[in-house]
Parts: structure tokens; sequence; C-alpha cells
């Protein structure tokens, strides 16, 4: 469907899947969430000691009132299967003792991770089913890398079917202070039947909710244990790149060679470390921007329900599903409102035109009111604006359903973000633009560059 495409803001200074055998055994205990707040194993002295089993377990990343599925799971001794796998974080420096046993009855384990870093050896260690395995290894250079174990994998093959989910952090501190963070990990479980996108171990809008206030700094840690790329992307602020990685290494940048970004693709079985700071209070989303990982048509288990069109629902809670972090940022005491002189005005249309001969949908949008020309165009105009100029941009939307615009790497207060149902704060939350209705967005615009502009609902039929 060619629909309301992504659009040019410019500021002027002043699925193929890798094949995966399906493990058979029975199912044993419920998965429980990782939240990776605590380290696995038992540390004597310079030694970390960890007993790991990977069997089948039953995971709901919707929520216990959704569909199950069976999984391979880690499962620390003494402890429920999780997912991600359990955490291993240590200083540099420190030994790690690492024994894994494969408890599937049928799928060999192909295990990444579990060596000193950086590594440049060959992925050779399997442990065939019902064998067990100890990793004796020096934790080596502090980064952040990812481990586990790769179930039924075949290189080359193609298939339906993801199973990456017996796969965690490893985070290797340094010897000094280590700054507060926190680790988020993204497995992935896939049929032709359902998709599970998870992060630490939940979907949307299952994922943890981030607190923090405006002024603080965050630090994370974000995994892609995964087969494929996903582009991670922050609203409303930049962040800054402190490393890339994988399983195998980790490159640190230094200060003054760190990017600042709002959008990252973080490829297959990777790792990166950023930090940012929200300066301006409000709801803001961290996630995927691929479509079909952020949609309830794509992005779980279980089917949508026909009677009721989750895409168009006033609910963020409805309308997003999948990899995606909710994170909300409270004012600090004395915050006041931003002033806004000299304030421009711009009105936007959203339009639908007769459909092709094929019968997609043709949408646009049109700069000003409904009185453009005959010639349907992809998409719609150019905004030209200036760097530090208020601008109040009314969208009217003119569809037979509704809409909403987000307004991709500008700098914005959270209610002109474009999230029907979770843009605002304070108890002034932005609902989606009604057919036949408008929305007036107020662009704060503090730097220079060249930025899009896109529908942020029923994003299959509109994006």
């Amino acid at each position: 469907m060619r629909v309301l495409a992504l659009l040019s803001v410019v500021l002027l200074p002043a699925v193929s899947l890798p094949h995966a055998t399906e493990p058979r055994a029975h199912a044993v205990g419920a998965v429980v969430p990782n939240d990776n707040r605590t380290t696995a194993g038992t540390r004597r002295g310079d030694t970390l000691s960890a007993r790991f089993t990977v069997q089948l377990a039953k995971w709901a990343p919707e929520g216990e009132h959704h569909r199950q599925v069976d999984v391979a799971a880690f499962t620390e001794d003494g402890k429920a299967p999780m997912i991600p796998a359990p955490l291993l974080r240590v200083r540099t420096g420190t030994v790690l003792k690492v024994l894994v046993r494969n408890a599937l009855t049928d799928s060999t384990l192909k295990m990444v991770g579990l060596w000193s870093h950086p590594y440049t050896g060959k992925d050779t260690v399997r442990i065939a089913p019902g064998a067990e395995h100890e990793f004796v290894f020096d934790a080596g250079t502090p980064g952040t890398y990812l481990y586990g174990a790769r179930v039924g994998y075949q290189r080359g093959q193609i298939g339906d079917q993801e199973r990456e989910t017996a796969l965690g952090a490893f985070i290797v501190d340094s010897a000094g202070p280590v700054p507060p963070d926190r680790i988020f990990v993204m497995n992935i479980w896939s049929d032709s039947t359902g998709n599970a996108l998870a992060i630490n171990g939940n979907s949307w809008p299952g994922t943890e909710r981030i607190s923090a206030t405006r002024g603080d700094t965050l630090r994370w840690h974000f995994i892609n244990a995964t087969g494929r790329p996903h582009p991670m992307h922050l609203h409303g602020f930049y962040f800054s790149l402190l490393s890339k990685g994988d399983a195998r290494g980790d490159t640190a940048y230094a200060p003054g060679l760190r990017i600042d970004e709002v959008t990252d693709r973080m490829r297959n079985m990777s790792t990166l470390s950023m930090q940012w700071t929200p300066n301006r209070p409000g709801n803001w989303l961290f996630h995927c921007h691929i479509a079909y990982h952020v949609v309830p048509e794509a992005a779980q288990l279980h089917a949508p329900d026909s009677t009721h069109d989750e895409t168009h629902s006033p609910s963020a809670d409805e309308h997003m599903r999948g990899l995606i972090l909710g994170i909300h940022v409270a004012p600090r005491r004395g915050d006041r409102a931003e002033r806004r002189d000299g304030t421009r005005v711009m009105q936007l249309s959203v339009l639908e035109r007769a459909p092709r001969a094929d019968k997609r949908r043709r949408m646009e949008y049109v700069l000003g009111g409904t009185t453009a020309d005959s010639t349907w165009h992809a998409g719609g105009p150019m905004l030209v604006l200036q760097q530090g100029q208020p601008t109040d941009i009314t969208v009217v939307n003119h569809l037979n359903e509704s809409t909403s615009v987000h307004w991709h790497g500008i700098e914005l207060e959270s209610y002109s973000d474009g999230v029907a149902g979770w843009s605002g704060a304070d108890g002034k939350i932005a609902t989606m633009i009604a057919p036949h209705d408008s929305f007036v967005a107020r662009l704060s615009l503090p730097r220079p560059g060249t930025f899009m502009y896109h529908t942020h609902l029923g994003d299959l039929a509109q994006l």
C-alpha cells in the first residue's frame, strides 16, 4: 500500500527468517520475565560460578491471560525459567565457570558468548541433547555483550520460525566506579500463527514503564538477541552512542567521537550502550521502527479481535504492540512553561484519493487546505521551517478514519509528539485526530537538520 509516506522537514540554521528446528519435549514451568537487575551465579573471590539448564517452558509474553507457547529458555539452578537468559555481570578480571546442561530431547544447542572478550575464534561449542558443558574463561575487556544458545539453528536454511528465546546479556564492567544504568534485551519467537516480540520478557503493553525526572542522566545497555535487525527510535530526544558490539567484542567511542542520534539500526545479534538526558517532561517512547514489530496485526501471539479495530483505538495499550518501551519523565520543582514568542502558523491536510486500479489506497499530506492539483503526490510536501522559531501546525484530517502525526527526530512538547492515548502529561493526553477533526502540533525546533513526519496510527494501512 502506498499511503502517508515518510516526509521531510528541513530546519534552516539561525521478512526472511532463519530456519529453526522445533525442539520437542514436555514443557515444564512458566517463564518469568527477567528485568536484568540481578546477576546470576555465586561469587567466591575472583570467580563467578553459575549452573544453567536449557529446557522447554511456557511463555506468555502478552500476559497470563493471553496465549502461551512452549519455548526453549534458560533456568538457573533452583530458579524458574526466564527470558531473557539470566544476566551475567562481572568486573573485568573475573573468572567465570558456567555449566550449561541441555534438557531438550532432540535439539542441539549452539552456544555463543561464553568466552573471554574480545573473541576471534569460531563458534565451535555445541551441546547435544542430554549433554552438558562447562565453560571456564576470563571475562576480558569491559563492554556490553550477549550470550546464550541458538536452538536448532542451521546456517543457510530458510523457514518460517524464529526461536531466539535462550539468549541474554553479558556485561563486563571496568574496575572503577560504575554509574547507575539499566539493561534491556530483545527476544523473538514466531511461527505461522503468531509473533512474540519482547523486551526483557514482555511485549507492549506489558513492557516496563520507565520513570525519570527532567534533567536525569539515563544510561542504557540494549541487546538485540534476535536474528533480524531493529532500528530503535527514541521519541523527543537525542541519545549519545557510547559503544556498539556483539557476542565477540565491543567498540567504545571516545567522548569526542560519540554520535548523537534518535534512531540506531541495531543489526542482528548486536549490542549498544547509550546515554541521554530528558530535558522536557511528559510521556515518550523508545521502540523498533519497523511497523510489523509494533502493530497489533503482526506483533502479537493472539489474533486481533475482529469486532474491535485496535489499529484505531484511542488507547495506546491497544493500537500498539511488540518492541516498545514507555517512558514517563516527571517535571522538576519550579519548572515553568516554555515561552513561545513569534510563533509561525501552518496548516497540513490529510487526504485520501480514489484507489488505484489495483485497489491500493492513496493517501497524502497537502500543505494548506484541500485545493490541491489533480495529480496525486505520494506522501506530501516538504516543510521548510526556521530553527528557533516556534511553529504551530494545524493537522486537518479529511479521512474517514482517525490518524495521528509524529514529528520524527524533532524536540518538542510531549503533547504534540503524536502518539494517540500516550503523548502528554499531567492528565492532558493527546487523542487521535478523528475523521474531519484537527489537532495543533506545537514544534519547538531547537536545532537545524532534515527530519521526517509520519503517521503513528494504523501504520500498516497509513504509513
